[in-house]
């Protein structure tokens, strides 16, 4: 799988840091990853995320309230 599009329900439980560690084993052809309403998303977490994943090209975070001006975005393109 090299694209993934998730979308959290503001009624529902969002994604978090977990569940970004089980798409990191579990999809490491993954190249675009796509992510709405993720409200349980951390700075730290996403961060560690995009340091350990560097096959990622391409990332549409929605919604989601993780990063200050897109702080923790910086770690996908350095």
């Amino acid at each position: 799988m090299k694209n993934l599009a998730l979308r959290c329900d503001r009624k529902s439980n969002s994604l978090n840091e977990d569940a970004l560690v089980l798409i990191l084993i579990r999809c490491q052809s993954l190249t675009c990853l796509k992510l709405h309403g993720c409200r349980e998303l951390t700075d730290q977490g996403f961060a560690e995320f995009a340091k350990n994943y560097k096959g990622l090209k391409k990332l549409t975070a929605s919604s989601c309230v993780f990063g200050t001006a897109g702080s923790s975005l910086k770690s996908i393109s350095a």
